[in-house]
């Protein structure tokens, strides 16, 4: 009797590609901004209807009892909005004690479009020629003042509002930029953001940052298709050569200061400076940058909030009973906190 040949069932593993670098390679130029933006806005949909068949949270209070609808209306409409200051002064000086302890991952330059990295210092230590640091994931997820915000429901709403879907936190950092660094690398020179179809930043400064101290800079209604078309289509004449010439250049991820400044008006650009504490939420698909400091050093704290995981970075969460100085700061199991978090903590 003759054995029978058994075939292997299908794999979609053993395929020459995976969903996640199709979705990478469509964020990151694979699609122009138009179709992003309108893939953005399904996904929010689909998302949003997911997460409520999936998913039973505790009712929040509504929007405006803590955020403003102006608020949203302002992001919505130039691509970011001043907060209350998210960290009181004394929280920000424990923080930036518990920061001291650690050392800080160093970057410096290699070329105008590249960076090298160099090695770890304690920050006072830092070397010449350094332009950046950041610290371990660890170090981060263990700071407990880094922990309250991130599980602060009414941010949370407020960008789930803006989103159209409940967020995931996919970047969570704190990092340096030092008046060291021989010339801009990186995030300091003029770009847009493509790690989701739809994203917002909060960004919080640590320090205080006037014009010399690397402040960030953003280029206002850059954030959407639409937003920009009907600012930039009238600018142009309505030329269509013009626009096609216009929308081919801001697929270029990397631009110079040269050219952002000779398309858009500088009443367009804004310098964010403040007082440490400052607070502002960014929808950083729109053109901007951290300016290299000429003098001193800045500390900013970092939530990007977007609707999927980043795909081409590994997450390992850590347990919240870790976390030291959380006392009265549980979270619910029914918090929508843990969904949003749940890339950082088990």
């Amino acid at each position: 009797m003759e054995s029978e040949t058994v075939l292997a069932g299908y794999n979609l593993d053993n395929e020459p590609y995976d969903l996640r670098s199709i979705f990478t390679a469509m964020m990151k130029g694979g699609l122009d901004k138009r179709t992003r933006d309108s893939v953005g806005i399904f996904l929010a949909s689909y998302m949003r209807e997911n997460i409520l068949c999936n998913y039973q949270f505790a009712e929040s209070p509504d929007l405006h009892t803590v955020y403003t609808k102006n608020q949203l209306k302002l992001l919505n409409e130039i691509g970011f909005v001043y907060l209350d200051k998210v960290f009181a002064d004394d929280e920000i000086d424990r923080i930036y004690d518990y920061l001291s302890r650690f050392p800080v991952r160093c970057y410096g330059s290699e070329s105008s479009i590249g960076e090298k990295k160099l090695d770890t210092f304690l920050v006072d230590n830092v070397p010449s020629g350094v332009n950046l640091g950041d610290y371990q994931q660890d170090v981060i997820s263990h700071c407990p003042w880094f922990y309250k915000i991130a599980h602060d429901e009414n941010l949370i709403r407020l960008v789930e509002a803006y989103l159209g879907a409940l967020p995931t936190l996919s970047i969570f950092t704190v990092w340096w930029s030092f008046s060291s660094g021989v010339e801009p690398i990186g995030a300091q020179l003029y770009h847009h953001d493509r790690a989701d179809f739809r994203s917002v930043n909060l960004f919080v400064y640590l320090t205080d940052v006037g014009p010399r101290n690397g402040p960030h800079v953003y280029v206002k209604r850059t954030h959407e298709f639409r937003v920009l078309y009907k600012m930039i289509a009238p600018r142009l004449g309505n030329d269509p050569i013009a626009l096609q010439k216009f929308w081919q250049w801001m697929e270029v991820h990397r631009k110079t200061d040269k050219d952002v400044e000779t398309i858009f008006t500088e009443a367009g650009i804004e310098k964010h400076i403040g007082v440490r504490g400052t607070s502002f939420l960014e929808d950083t698909r729109g053109l901007h940058k951290g300016l290299l400091p000429t003098a001193g050093r800045r500390l900013v704290f970092q939530l990007c909030y977007s609707l999927l995981p980043k795909y081409n970075d590994s997450f390992r969460p850590i347990c919240r009973d870790t976390i030291d100085d959380i006392e009265g700061y549980d979270v619910p199991e029914n918090s929508c906190a843990r969904y949003t978090n749940r890339l950082f903590y088990l």
